[in-house]
């Protein structure tokens, strides 16, 4: 398993004066900042597809694959979030409406699928987040293990995406975890979660509490038999949304014990 961090100008010059060790820097789909990032340390790209708003095939493919093969990324990822809007609904779908959605999502993901081999997409779980609006049955861990299992597509186990979900529809954490197919996961993503006016958000850095949820998660993963490919740490970036939470001092403090946990998970 290898680890990455989003990039950022203060991750860039950590690693430049080798304050912190790191396989790749992750970061959007942006040809600009792939060219930066480039300069510093290998990078691969997390794209910002959905599945199940039926928009994948508007989407332009060929820049897709060629971002793909540029950056040597392994693994086309796609987020599992069909909102309400999506389909014109106001309210929570009936059984009917459920299976619509189902096959919304199914046919997304087949798409990219027959773009890049069953092999190479994965699929992340979302934060279930009233305000966005989103079809709750996507973050049910059947429906994740039944989409997985009919288009042969892997796991992107976002942990701070699951404990947001779990909080908010008051689930057990650890049951959950149990529920989804971690057999299947290719990636992993981690955050620190704090709450900010009374909201819990993700992107943080690690707080002293969520250390044990990700050692939790990784002995299970173990359990399970799951080998991912990356590990990544998902603080920090460019622009306003992350340039005020990309501080030099909590890269510096948490890449090392991630890394820690990287050696161990991956026998090193």
């Amino acid at each position: 398993m290898q680890l990455a961090i989003n990039y950022s100008p203060q991750a860039a010059a950590l690693l430049g004066q080798k304050a912190i060790v790191l396989d790749r820097f992750k970061l959007p789909n942006w040809d600009w900042l792939i060219a930066e990032a480039r300069a510093f340390a290998p990078v691969y790209v997390h794209f910002d597809l959905i599945a199940g708003d039926g928009k994948l095939a508007q989407r332009d493919w060929g820049v897709l694959e060629r971002q793909l093969r540029e950056t040597d990324t392994r693994y086309l990822n796609v987020h599992l979030f069909p909102r309400l809007s999506d389909f014109r609904w106001t309210a929570q779908p009936d059984k009917a409406g459920e299976a619509r959605v189902i096959e919304t999502m199914l046919r997304d993901i087949a798409l990219a699928v027959s773009r890049v081999g069953a092999g190479r997409v994965i699929v992340e779980n979302i934060p279930l987040k009233r305000k966005d609006g989103a079809v709750t049955l996507c973050v049910n861990a059947d429906v994740i293990r039944d989409v997985l299992r009919a288009t042969g597509a892997g796991l992107l186990l976002d942990l701070s995406h699951a404990r947001l979900t779990c909080e908010a529809l008051g689930w057990d954490l650890s049951q959950y975890l149990d529920a989804l197919p971690l057999e299947r996961t290719r990636e992993v993503h981690v955050t620190g979660i704090v709450t900010i006016e009374g909201q819990r958000r993700d992107h943080f850095g690690m707080q002293p509490d969520d250390w044990p949820f990700l050692d939790m998660a990784l002995d299970k993963l173990k359990a399970r038999g799951a080998q991912p490919d990356m590990l990544s740490f998902e603080y920090g970036g460019v622009g306003e949304r992350f340039e005020w939470r990309s501080e030099t001092e909590v890269i510096a403090r948490d890449m090392p014990l991630l890394a820690e946990r990287v050696r161990a998970f991956s026998g090193r």
